[in-house]
Order: C-alpha cells, then structure tokens, then sequence
C-alpha cells in the first residue's frame, strides 16, 4: 500500500516537473532531419485578434532561412487560396543563411509567415483558435543543404489576451531539465508524505 502511494506520488510530481518546463507557444514547428530528408511537421491554434487582415494571397512550399521566410502549402496552391494578415512580429530576422529552396511534398494545412515582411499567411477562412496541422518533406536534403541553422527560433505578437506565438525549432529538441530549486522541494514534499503514511500505520 505504501510503495502504490509513492509510485502514484513520485508520477504526479514529474508531471508537475515536466509541466513547469513547457513553454506556451501557440504554433510550433519542427524542421528535422528524418533519414534522406527534412521534415517539416507540428501545429497548434494562431491568435489573430491582434493582427490585421490585408487581402486574400497564395501560399507556395518554400523555405528562405536568410529571409525568415517559411511557408507550406500544396503545390497547386493558387491566388486567393490563402489570407494575408499583418501581425506585428517581434523575433530573429532570419533562422539560417540559406536561400530559397520548395519543398517537394506538402500536406495538412497551408501556413506562411516571412519575418522581414511582416506577414502571416493561413488558409482561406480560418478563423482564429482554430486547429492546424502541418507536414512538409524537402526530399533528398539536410539541415546544411537548405540552409537552416539549428535552434529555436520564437516569434511573437500582440499582448495579453491578444498574445500569440510561433515557434520554429530547427533540429532536434532538448529535453527541459527540471530545476534544482523543483527538485529538492518535490523530494521533501515525498518525504513529508512517507513521514506521514508510516505514522498512520
């Protein structure tokens, strides 16, 4: 009976642990090397309150890290397939120094963004806090071959329940450590508990 407390204890606290470790980010995208290729893939809800809506637009499959210019989309994508917003970002310029490069295979939703320009693309009559799903391969490829520099790369915009975000992680992702100030007071929490259990029997 004891030893099930602890388990269940020991389970609820590294999910604790692991939950102050999570960053909010609203969208967040992995561009990954998988075997041959790199694999554009994540998703997440976009907050659009705080943007402006400029004109219908295209989205094309292209990644341009020079210019912070990332966009996934399927290849017959045409004018008027996308909407144009103004967001207002704050964040790197860039996430390489790489050129531009198409993806060769796009699938899940179509989303855009270009730092310099200012400009978010999203599809046709999305509407803001919904879902999306994105998942593109640049065939035969690497990280170096496209340009991308491994990091993670954060662009935000508006404030409070206007606030929204993006999240572009290049490479693989590092798993948090959880703290030492969580740690020691997660181990006397644990103690305190079997203090109190051995007490009780």
């Amino acid at each position: 009976m004891l030893f099930r407390k602890l388990v269940t204890c020991c389970g609820l606290l590294f999910a604790f642990l692991g939950s102050q470790n999570t960053a909010k980010a609203d969208v967040v995208l992995t561009l990954l090397e998988v075997g041959p290729n790199v694999v554009l893939s994540g998703g997440g809800t976009l907050n659009l309150s705080a943007m402006t809506f400029v004109a219908p637009s295209v989205l094309s499959s292209l990644n341009w890290p020079a210019l912070g210019i990332l966009s996934s989309a399927s290849p017959s994508a045409s004018l008027g397939d996308a909407y144009q917003y103004v967001p207002g970002f704050i964040g790197p310029p860039n996430y390489g120094p790489g050129l531009n490069r198409d993806m060769d295979v796009a699938t899940g939703a179509s989303i855009g963004f270009g730092r310099p320009f200012n400009l978010l693309l999203v599809p046709v009559g999305y509407a803001s806090g919904a879902p999306l799903s994105v998942s593109s391969t640049f065939q035969n490829a690497t990280l170096a071959s496209i340009g991308a520099t491994p990091g993670t790369y954060v662009w935000t915009w508006g404030s409070g329940v206007t606030a929204g975000s993006l999240t572009l992680h290049v490479g693989p992702v590092a798993v948090p450590e959880p703290s030492a100030g969580m740690l020691i007071l997660g181990c006397t929490g644990l103690a305190f508990l079997t203090r109190r259990i051995r007490r009780s029997h």
